[in-house]
């Protein structure tokens, strides 16, 4: 009950005919079909509602808090997606940085991680393997539409119970417990971590625009680092190797990525 007031709103029809002409791709027709489809995905949707939710709450509370209490720096900013780039692209959160850098979120909010897990292999399986990017189709910045781009793309772990905390810290304005919160922390690790691990495997692959894409953006995180000093200490600690090895995502990432390579070499023998 204390994360629903946070959940976001649906946009209308008219949010996205505002993209009409902002390329030439953004055709009334196409755009009046992706409403059309859109609409018959989420008639059909049969996915666990629960979880769906909580990312959307995810996504409402983290826009909120980044912004209000300054965690990252004025141009760390967490925007919403559209329901169509959620629907079809998986996208719950963009993360936008200074020099318009943008990264795609997909929010795991449970209380195990067998479910990130299985979005990190997705992940890797369907974004790396095939150098593939996230489309953006549906974004507006500062309320104008932009054009749609590709994005490299986080799966962020957050336990349930500290967004719970996090909501309630919010809605009491508990303003020492919200400038420090543990999510603070584990969120900027997760980023720096996934996107250095991400872009070294897309090499690997030779996924070369995947490989730049999340290459890009751990640089920018790294110069973001150098504005903020806890930030930067916590860069630094990160990248001794034997902290990064040993950090719980780092060995999650690893894990998954063994699994994903085998199952590669079963199919290639297969």
């Amino acid at each position: 009950e204390k994360l629903k007031e946070f959940k976001r709103p649906k946009e209308n029809d008219a949010y996205y005919m505002d993209f009409v002409g902002v390329s030439e791709f953004y055709t009334p027709e196409r755009i009046k079909k992706d409403l059309e489809d859109l609409k018959k995905k989420e008639s059909e949707y049969e996915d666990d509602q629960d979880t769906k939710e909580m990312a959307e709450y995810c996504e409402a509370m983290l826009e909120r808090v980044v912004q209000e209490y300054d965690w990252y720096g004025s141009d760390f900013k967490i925007s919403p997606p559209s329901n169509f780039d959620d629907s079809f692209f998986g996208t719950d959160g963009v993360l936008r940085l200074a020099r318009e850098k943008y990264l795609s979120l997909k929010y795991d909010v449970t209380f195990s991680r067998t479910g990130n897990q299985k979005k990190i292999y997705n992940q890797m399986k369907y974004g790396i393997k095939r150098d593939h990017l996230s489309e953006i189709r549906y974004f507006k910045k500062d309320g104008k539409p932009v054009k749609r781009f590709y994005t490299p793309k986080a799966v962020i772990f957050i336990d349930v119970e500290d967004l719970r905390s996090l909501a309630y810290a919010y809605k009491n304005g508990d303003t020492e417990k919200l400038v420090n919160h543990r999510i603070k922390e584990t969120f900027f690790e997760t980023l720096v971590i996934e996107t250095k691990f991400f872009s070294e495997m897309s090499q690997d692959y030779n996924s070369m625009k995947s490989a730049e894409g999340y290459f890009d953006f751990f640089n920018s995180i790294k110069q973001k680092s150098e504005e903020i000093p806890w930030m930067k200490q916590k860069f630094d600690f990160l990248m001794n190797l034997t902290n990064y090895t040993q950090h719980p995502v780092y060995k999650e990432l690893e894990q998954m990525r063994i699994k994903f390579e085998l199952d590669e070499q079963k199919n290639i023998a297969a």
